[in-house]
């Protein structure tokens, strides 16, 4: 009966294993070569502005990656190339914010609260950087493409 007993977990122990090397190893980590930003887009009175397009550019390589604010404002760009980036930020009835040189490294985590300005369309040459605060996080492990923070 002990040696069923050992058998068995033996058997258990191994696949457990082999299903958990099965997984992808993004399921583990947010990546091993990229970065995270996350943050919140508000207007001047602190409300949060959801709906708001927020936009990283890659600016060796002119990608834009997209994503959308949650009902909170928030967003999220979960996995991003080390590089210098452009963030630009539009939303109806606000003026564009650009924030240029958002230098990303391997496993940064990094959080940028930006704040739009009432008015329309582009402001004279766009507002770079001016009135938009950052925040930075944690260093560790940090998708891009078109991402919507899920409610």
């Amino acid at each position: 009966m002990k040696r069923h007993c050992t058998l068995w977990t033996a058997l258990s122990v191994s696949a457990i294993l082999l299903a958990a090397s099965l997984l992808p190893t993004r399921a583990f980590a947010q990546g091993t070569d990229s970065a995270l930003v996350r943050g919140a887009v508000t207007d001047s009175t602190g409300a949060s502005i959801p709906g708001a397009a927020v936009n990283m550019t890659n600016d060796g390589t002119k990608i834009p990656y997209k994503a959308t604010t949650d009902q909170t404002g928030r967003y999220i760009f979960q996995v991003l190339k080390p590089a210098s980036y452009t963030a630009t930020v539009e939303s109806q009835g606000f003026k564009t914010v650009e924030r240029k040189n958002i230098i990303l490294r391997v496993g940064d985590q990094t959080g940028h609260r930006l704040t739009l300005q009432v008015g329309s369309g582009h402001p004279e040459g766009r507002n770079h950087g001016g009135g938009a605060a950052v925040e930075h996080g944690q260093r560790g492990a940090g998708h891009a493409g078109d991402q919507t923070i899920p409610h």
